[in-house]
């Protein structure tokens, strides 16, 4: 009982002391009078999309990647947010997708289906917009995906 009751009361004389030294920092302020910039980490001011590799041409059938580098002060996870511009094959779809380790370049699986009937060879348009957890987005960037028969 003797060792609980010490440990607790020295750790709350702790706990008092730093918040002394906190007030007391507070109060004294700096010598900058200025406030940093919270986005201003190692010199980049921002999250922005600082190049994008689309995927070599794509046989029907088959899948190949997009691969996002980006720098800035991201907050992990975010969120790719994919839109379809100009569909230049049958169909197009998209899909958010949600990167939750952190990695760059970010990378997207695109897939060029055909059923069984001949497709048609064609490029399609895409936009990706990505946005951190703390609500930071990047400009949208665009770039093509050509789907090509085999």
């Amino acid at each position: 009982m003797k060792i609980h009751t010490w440990f607790e009361s020295a750790f709350k004389g702790f706990g008092l002391l730093l918040l002394s030294l906190a007030m007391f920092a507070g109060a004294c302020g700096s010598d900058n009078d200025e406030q940093d910039d919270p986005q201003d980490v190692g010199g980049i001011l921002d999250f922005q999309i600082e190049r994008l590799d689309a995927p070599e041409p794509i046989d029907f059938n088959a899948e190949d990647i997009a691969q996002i580098h980006w720098s800035g002060d991201a907050r992990f996870p975010i969120n790719a947010a994919l839109s379809v511009i100009d569909c230049g094959v049958e169909e197009c779809t998209t899909n958010d997708i949600v990167y939750i380790d952190e990695v760059n370049p970010l990378v997207i699986f695109h897939w060029c289906t055909c059923g069984e009937v001949q497709c048609e060879s064609g490029v399609t348009r895409f936009s990706v917009v990505l946005t951190d957890a703390s609500g930071q987005s990047t400009e949208a960037e665009e770039y093509d995906v050509e789907c090509v028969q085999p």
